[in-house]
């Protein structure tokens, strides 16, 4: 053994199976491993070069979900959509069947836009519909009217008459409803007397 200031002891090894000298005063020094080998992990960092592609590559997937957000978004205002004219066909069904008629707006209203929506959000008001369900969740993200109590309604109702509660069924290709744009890209919203919802072109090419 050598004389001097280093102390020399013996320890287990990890495995436990064979004595390990650890040379030195104190612990083994930081990047050396118990055996004395150089930890290969120790000093390891990223090249600037691997950080430019790893920013490349999120910068590509980033670009590439835009798109997909907006298709899924485009999909859900669609669905959203097509909900409110589902509310609104059932409220117009227990309203005909409760009055035995049609809503029949007042003459007033008919060439005053604020009072024919007024007439018709009111009609339905005391069914559960709100001023919210008759707006397309499309037309009120790209609304660019900042006041909610300025937007519009965005499915127009169709005109019966109030002979009998049946008269708005008596055609099958006469919409109900049908939305005032194409929100969507597939044309209007047509909801017909059987609550089938399909884009306007779509619902004039039967006739019943």
């Amino acid at each position: 053994m050598k004389k001097g200031s280093e102390k020399f002891s013996f320890g287990l090894s990890p495995s436990g199976c064979r004595p390990v000298v650890l040379q030195g005063k104190g612990e083994p020094t930081r990047g050396e491993s118990l055996a004395g080998g150089k930890n290969p992990l120790s000093n390891k960092g990223f090249t600037v070069l691997e950080l430019l592609v790893v920013t490349f590559i999120i910068a590509v997937l980033v670009s590439l979900s835009f798109p997909v957000y907006g298709l899924i978004r485009r999909k859900a205002e669609a669905a959203a959509c097509a909900a409110n004219m589902k509310n609104l066909f059932a409220a117009l069904q227990v309203y005909t069947t409760d009055k035995g008629h049609w809503p029949q707006p007042p003459a007033s209203a008919l060439g005053d836009e604020e009072n024919f929506w007024k007439f018709w959000t009111t009609a339905l008001a005391e069914y559960d519909v709100t001023e919210e369900t008759w707006m397309c969740p499309t037309y009120k993200r790209l609304s660019k009217e900042d006041d909610v109590s300025k937007r519009k309604a965005t499915y127009l109702p169709a005109g019966f008459d109030a002979v009998s509660a049946l008269t708005p069924y008596r055609w099958g290709n006469q919409p109900w409803l049908i939305e005032i744009g194409d929100h969507h890209g597939d044309g209007p919203l047509m909801l017909r007397p059987d609550g089938s919802i399909v884009p306007f072109s779509m619902g004039t090419s039967d006739e019943s």
